[in-house]
């Protein structure tokens, strides 16, 4: 009784062969290399402003950097896309990627909010919140302190897997915890002094990025795959031979 090999078995040969890579789509980069360029320049990108003061006396451009004078102040003056109302770029199924490097020279008490980057993807918050001597991050109980010195530059990054509510936190490189993220409706991100009342906060932003990945296989695998489809499919032929 001679013996072959079925689809589904040659699925499972297959498979094996088969890996995934993310594609990285870069929703939002701000790296304030042109000196006078403040990011509402952008029409798509909003200043909140509830504390009087003009947007020019709070932030500048100059030396690659963004520099936010806030301190002493009272207000929530920052960023937004688009605002609170509105449906931003974010696909929840898609991975997150949020990225900054920044010191703080001085910031008003541990209250989160004076210096903040945070995304919204419609399922979940994730944001980096920065207070004196420790970056909070928002979790589904309250905030994840880790401390360190802020008046150092640093790179901080959250990375999130598409649909789920677990970010990893990294600092310089380096992970520092995981954490879940507090549940949201809204798909919007933005970055500044977010914090009425407050103390404020000055800082130096480097630059700010957001990307999104959907994972796909690697072209690689499919020609993989097709030699491991010719190898199935010669054994099950040796094999009807041989009986």
């Amino acid at each position: 009784m001679s013996r072959s090999i079925k689809f589904p078995a040659l699925l499972l040969l297959i498979a094996p062969c088969l890996s995934e890579t993310a594609v990285a789509v870069v929703v939002r980069s701000f790296e304030f290399n042109v000196p006078g360029v403040l990011p509402s320049s952008e029409p798509d990108i909003s200043f909140f402003n509830n504390g009087g003061a003009p947007e020019t006396t709070l932030y500048s451009v100059s030396g690659g950097l963004l520099k936010q004078r806030t301190f002493g102040l009272t207000g929530n003056f920052s960023y937004l896309y688009p605002n609170f109302l509105e449906n931003g770029d974010f696909d929840p199924s898609q991975s997150l990627v949020m990225e900054t490097r920044l010191r703080v020279h001085r910031i008003a008490g541990t209250s989160p909010g004076q210096a903040y980057f945070q995304v919204f993807d419609s399922l979940f918050q994730f944001g980096l919140y920065f207070a004196e001597n420790a970056l909070l991050v928002p979790t589904s109980t309250g905030f994840f302190s880790y401390g360190l010195d802020l008046t150092v530059m640093r790179t901080y990054r959250l990375e999130s897997p598409g649909n789920s509510s677990t970010a990893r936190i990294y600092v310089d490189g380096r992970l520092v915890g995981t954490v879940t993220a507090p549940n949201a409706r809204i798909n919007h991100f933005g970055f500044g002094d977010g914090l009425t009342p407050g103390g404020g906060a000055d800082v130096d932003w480097d630059y700010i990025r957001i990307n999104t990945a959907t994972a796909v296989p690697e072209p690689s695998t499919f020609a993989a795959a097709g030699l491991g489809l010719v190898a199935a499919v010669a054994t099950a032929r040796r094999r009807r031979r041989a009986v």
